[in-house]
């Protein structure tokens, strides 16, 4: 059986980025690079072409909506609901994980 893992709400990655800073009680700025900027600065630190072909590709879909939904496979594989990501980041960050 497949199961799609996701929390109880989608959100992005600055979304993120503030989840952490929150929970860190730091300033921590979301800086969006464009993918053709990202994989230009991964070719001029010789990555290889097949490498930064995947991470394109794989940024590319995980950027363009098609991922912006949720799931209830956390419930299907465990009986409870996932982990809302500003709780589970409260909880690293207190577990200094990201210290």
């Amino acid at each position: 059986m497949l199961y799609e893992l996701t929390g109880p709400r989608a959100l992005t990655f600055r979304e993120a980025a503030a989840a952490i800073a929150e929970a860190r009680g730091v300033a921590l700025d979301y800086v969006e690079v464009p993918l053709d900027a990202y994989a230009a600065e991964m070719r001029a630190h010789d990555v290889p072409a097949e490498m930064i072909d995947l991470v394109v590709y794989l940024f590319g879909t995980v950027l363009d909506g098609r991922n912006a939904m949720t799931a209830d496979g956390v419930e299907q594989a465990l009986g409870r609901k996932g982990t809302d990501f500003r709780t589970y980041a409260a909880r690293v960050a207190a577990e200094s994980g990201w210290g």
